[in-house]
């Protein structure tokens, strides 16, 4: 099944700023509708939509915003002998975090999109309605691919996939879907810490090295070089 991200969650501000635009003409309208001079009022209003819309705009957390706080609470992690890596490439995928310690290897993908979870009578998982087989996807083939790098480099680690939500809320807790969970970011550290201590610290080094990304050694420079160079 083919994996889709998330829809962007920038439609957001936009949909609420027409929505307060639209109330405060409609208050102005019916204000003059009901008493021409109150026309002074209607104007008042028009004035307020810019100041609201500002307001409505900085209160939405940005992409960058967002990450920081993850970040900032996946970093009390250290301290328990975990390494937290941020925008990690993969195969075709770019991890938000990776984080590594000893309870195993955690592939961390950050969604902002609201809504709500839930599960139908039949036993699927719902998001606004519609099946979650495109986040369940995207997260088994983000443990294969990380699965694939430690393969390749000689290492073992239990992955998993935490699907990190930003702005939904989950009253039942973490929902578990087998190799991805998907939990709100504030029970990002609790979650990791609960497994067993299965991996030692010289493992999570091993781990951390085999995900760091590779940079193309730099061709040596050769002593002619810049006699060429010169001469041309």
């Amino acid at each position: 099944m083919t994996a889709r991200s998330a829809p962007p969650s920038s439609h957001r501000p936009r949909r609420l700023r027409l929505g307060v635009g639209l109330g405060l003409a409609g208050l102005g309208a019916a204000a003059v509708a009901l008493n021409p001079p109150m026309w002074p009022v209607s104007l008042g209003l028009a004035a307020a939509i810019p100041v609201v819309d500002r307001v409505t705009v900085r209160r939405q957390p940005s992409a960058k915003g967002r990450e920081v706080r993850v970040g900032q609470l996946l970093a009390t992690l250290e301290r328990y002998g975990y390494r937290v890596m941020l925008n990690v490439p993969l195969r075709r995928r770019t991890a938000d975090f990776v984080v590594m310690g000893p309870s195993g290897t955690y592939v961390v993908t950050l969604n902002a999109q609201p809504g709500r979870y839930r599960f139908t009578k039949a036993g699927w998982l719902t998001y606004n309605g519609r099946t979650v087989a495109d986040v369940v996807g995207d997260g088994s083939t983000r443990v294969a691919e990380t699965k694939r790098i430690l393969a390749e480099h000689g290492v073992k680690s239990p992955v998993q996939s935490l699907v990190a939500l930003t702005s939904t809320s989950l009253p039942d807790g973490p929902i578990d879907m087998g190799n991805v969970m998907i939990l709100e970011a504030a029970d990002l550290p609790a979650y990791i810490k609960h497994g067993p201590d299965r991996l030692a610290a010289d493992h999570v080094l091993r781990i951390a090295t085999a995900l760091t990304p590779r940079r193309e050694p730099q061709r040596q420079r050769q002593p002619h070089d810049a006699h060429v160079r010169a001469l041309v």
